[in-house]
């Protein structure tokens, strides 16, 4: 069993006063600044906390409070790396609220751009899909909206609303039928040529 666990036989009848020591004969490669690093586990591991509850910010602030205690080059590089993967995170973040903002406003060109400039491997894709879902559902609600204004009447606010619908979905069928029935018109013939 020793052996299996890479072991050795020292480690078994040593007594372990330090942690220090502990570590170096377990892991015979650790420098004493590695060892020394162990200082700063605990405002790590609080930050990976807040990092799976998505409190990115107060995550960072951890992060960067560390590095302000002069670890050591290893630990800050990682640290340099780590930050800079959580302000991603931070500006993904704020595009995601941006974007729920527009959905909310009616507004999906705003929203769809928002929710194309968060990064594809954001740690926050459950809320990108969402939000892109909703995305969809708020295009078929507008549209409607437009159709029956078109109906009522009002074909300006129908035609503002189409484009919107347009800038978010460019090959949404229904809507460029609303908003541009001219290209309409020039794509059938073109089809109906082509046949």
């Amino acid at each position: 069993m020793v052996g299996a666990l890479g072991l050795g036989a020292s480690f078994l009848t040593h007594s372990f006063p330090f942690r220090k020591e502990r570590i170096n004969l377990e892991c015979p490669g650790n420098s004493e600044e590695e060892a020394a690093d162990l200082v700063f586990d605990q405002p790590r591991w609080e930050a990976a906390k807040l990092k799976r509850q998505g409190k990115w910010a107060e995550a960072k602030a951890k992060l960067v409070e560390v590095q302000g205690m002069k670890p050591s080059q290893s630990l800050m590089d990682s640290l340099t790396r780590e930050i800079a993967w959580i302000e991603t995170e931070i500006s993904n973040q704020q595009r995601l609220e941006a974007a729920q903002a527009a959905l909310s406003a009616g507004k999906l060109a705003k929203a769809r751009a928002e929710l194309n400039a968060v990064s594809s491997n954001t740690w926050q894709s459950e809320q990108l899909s969402k939000q892109r879902e909703e995305l969809k559902t708020a295009a078929v609600i507008r549209f409607n909206e437009a159709e029956a204004l078109l109906k009522k009447g009002q074909p300006n606010q129908a035609l503002l609303i189409a484009e919107d619908v347009l800038a978010a979905f460019p090959d949404h069928c229904d809507a460029m039928d609303l908003a541009r029935p001219s290209l309409c018109d020039v794509k059938a013939p073109l089809s109906a040529a082509g046949r």
